[in-house]
């Protein structure tokens, strides 16, 4: 193992710097599941709470269930909708804006099945 982060140099110390949920929060960042009744939201403010985060997004629909994904420069989030197309509506109309109770805006897409 040693051998092999002195091999890479500085890329093994770049990668023990990074947490899970800032890879997830990056890989994910491209990908868009198929339609559904759960959402992927990211760019959502580092120290966000799972309160406040179902507060704000119960304004938009009936959210049934919220899982949040803090990172060290991002913070992540699973959201279900009782429905799709509050879903839907959620993708098509809050993606690149900024929901009602942050201050920045966020990326909105249906999570991976």
């Amino acid at each position: 193992s040693s051998h092999f982060c002195s091999s890479l140099s500085g890329i093994c110390s770049r990668v023990r710097g990074v947490r899970a949920a800032d890879l997830i929060v990056s890989m994910a960042d491209e990908q868009s599941g198929p339609p559904s009744d759960n959402l992927f939201v990211t760019d959502l403010p580092v120290g966000l709470l799972e309160d406040q985060l179902r507060e704000i997004f119960a304004s938009y629909g009936e959210v049934v269930q919220t899982k949040l994904l803090p990172g060290a420069t991002k913070t992540a989030a699973l959201i279900r909708y009782s429905s799709a197309e509050d879903a839907k509506w959620l993708v098509e109309n809050l993606n690149g804006n900024i929901p009602q109770g942050l201050e920045t805006p966020v990326i909105v897409r249906f999570a991976q099945a």
